[in-house]
């Protein structure tokens, strides 16, 4: 059995069915019980049970790992409602509850998976590691050195987590992944805040969409949802993954822009609206995925297949 934490959200869903297309039983924790998802309706109970709680109550992670005789754990888990809308800005008087449950939630997973000697841990981390404010480095490979000063509160937490997990990885031992996910477009995802969404959804009903305060020049290193659960499960699964570390995102970031012009590439008579230019854009960077590409022989799709498969999820359901 696998704990998938935060398995229940848009992301974790993803990785919970490959994990059960590949025959894996996947424990979803979440703080409220949810009903059924689309994506999941033919592992749902089967392949997938879910429990919940808080990655906070170290307690209860016990019991849960003894419960259901977990023998490993995918970290998803994230305080997203603690985000002001947007990655680089936390939420009125969030700011201790965003660094408890990342960090200390991720510390919680990693001593149960100490005390139960558990198989690994794989820990969704943020290509926002290197897209940080105020700057960014040149070299986005896995071993670049990071920013020291950064004010961006996923890179922050997400980059303490894998230092704390990388000591717990070389003190008892354990087996420890990060995946360095970029930003994620794709099937189940949040349809009320959601830019990507609206702009797919609004071109199928034939509706104009404009997103006035999404500049089109903000760019970010994208990944297609469905492709973040297949790396996910390849690398969970593998016997003796040769890094700690791994990028997960399309070979070069893109702009809000591309991205609408993908959607108008599949489907002509979208319209689609962005806000006015940022002054000062982050430049677009490529992304080296040479690490994940030549030890599992997989790749995320790039972004005009990706758009593509959300435009035929969105019409017809399929995966």
């Amino acid at each position: 059995m696998i704990l998938l934490t935060g398995g229940g959200g848009f992301l974790g869903q993803h990785m919970a069915r490959c994990l059960a297309e590949r025959g894996e039983k996947v424990l979803i924790m979440q703080r409220r019980a949810i009903s059924c998802p689309p994506l999941l309706k033919d592992y749902w109970d089967s392949h997938i049970v879910q429990e919940v709680g808080t990655v906070q109550d170290l307690p209860f992670l016990l019991g849960l790992v003894k419960k259901h005789g977990v023998d490993s754990i995918v970290h998803g888990a994230f305080a997203s409602t603690d985000l002001a809308g947007g990655p680089y800005t936390v939420a009125d008087n969030s700011l201790h509850h965003l660094v408890d449950v990342q960090v200390n939630g991720s510390v919680n997973i990693f001593e149960a998976a100490r005390l139960h000697g558990l198989r690994r841990v794989t820990f969704i981390s943020s290509g926002s590691n290197y897209d940080a404010l105020p700057g960014q480095p040149e070299d986005w490979h896995e071993d670049a050195y990071l920013p020291t000063v950064t004010f961006a509160p996923i890179s922050n937490t997400k980059k303490a987590c894998e230092q704390i997990a990388l000591l717990y990885a070389k003190t008892y031992g354990m087996s420890f992944v990060s995946l360095r996910v970029g930003l994620v477009y794709g099937p189940a995802s949040s349809r009320g805040s959601d830019s990507f969404y609206a702009m797919v959804a609004g071109a199928l009903a034939g509706q104009r969409t404009e997103l006035p305060k999404v500049p089109a020049n903000l760019s970010f290193p994208m990944v297609y949802a469905k492709d973040v659960g297949v790396a996910t499960a390849l690398v969970h699964q593998a016997a003796q993954p040769r890094h700690y570390i791994y990028n997960l995102m399309n070979t070069r970031t893109s702009s809000m822009q591309e991205f609408a012009d993908a959607v108008k590439a599949h489907l002509p008579q979208a319209q689609i609206s962005l806000g006015p230019a940022m002054p000062a854009a982050r430049p677009i960077h490529d992304v080296p995925m040479e690490r994940y590409r030549e030890e599992f022989g997989f790749e995320p799709c790039d972004l005009q297949r990706g758009v593509g498969a959300f435009i035929e999820w969105c019409r017809s359901g399929r995966y």
